[in-house]
């Protein structure tokens, strides 16, 4: 779930904003939550809702958002900001306060998807940690070092460097709670982290044994063969560009 703060005080724009993120969230299994604003006070005087992210509009009746997002930066100085704006004259500006994107104001659907992807794979790069709890105890693992998830009937089974660990759980949540830029399912049952796989052949991965010694291999099934192609693809482009 990313939260997102929108404030513009274009009511169409506005309008423009929640009909993308609702088409996003039906395309998605990551999820957006969102609150509207039409001026930059009744953004500041928020206090329930707590976002992730900004998105602002640059010239606003009320004030300037590239001031607005200065108040934001002393009350996070990380949370990313996402410009509004068809001025491209305010891009130094909007440096000097650390913007994450910017987006035109001609309502291009495809642009604000776009940039709502780079959010999630930001925020799945944040999230490193892989807990669960087994045998009454709280385990915590680096993503970096699971080799690989599998389950066997209702036990999911994690596979990492340091050994093997068995937990109950819905197997399906496992991939929300993973940097989803580094792992990909094999099976209805299998994911694996992508830095560990050593070769493929047609429907078979090999990847890295937790031994050390020789490897294992699993069969793709061809409900996921299409998009590990494809998520395999760019994980080598990014990692080998």
């Amino acid at each position: 779930m990313i939260k997102i703060s929108v404030c513009d005080d274009d009511e169409g724009q506005l309008t423009f904003f929640k009909q993308c993120f609702m088409e996003y969230n039906e395309k998605h299994k990551e999820k957006i939550e969102a609150n509207f604003y039409q001026s930059v006070q009744s953004l500041l005087n928020e206090k329930k809702f707590s976002p992730d992210v900004y998105f602002l509009d640059i010239e606003l009746q009320d004030g300037n958002g590239l001031k607005l997002a200065g108040k934001i930066r002393t009350r996070n100085s990380k949370i990313p900001i996402v410009f509004i704006t068809s001025h491209e004259e305010f891009m130094p500006e909007a440096f000097q306060v650390h913007a994450y994107q910017y987006l035109n104001e001609k309502k291009n659907a495809q642009a604000v998807e776009n940039v709502l992807n780079q959010l999630a794979d930001y925020f799945s790069e944040q999230n490193q940690i892989f807990s669960f709890q087994t045998y009454g105890e709280m385990i915590s693992l680096d993503c970096r070092n699971i080799i690989c998830f599998t389950s066997e009937k209702r036990k999911n089974i994690v596979i990492a460097e340091n050994g093997e660990f068995e937990y109950y759980g819905k197997f399906s949540a496992i991939m929300d709670k993973l940097p989803r830029q580094n792992f990909a399912e094999l099976r209805n049952n299998f994911i694996i982290n992508m830095a560990y796989i050593h070769t493929i052949d047609k429907m078979t991965v090999y990847y890295e044994n937790v031994h050390g010694i020789g490897l294992n291999s699993v069969d793709i099934t061809r409900k996921y063969r299409k998009s590990f192609e494809e998520k395999y693809e760019a994980y080598r482009n990014r990692i080998y560009r």
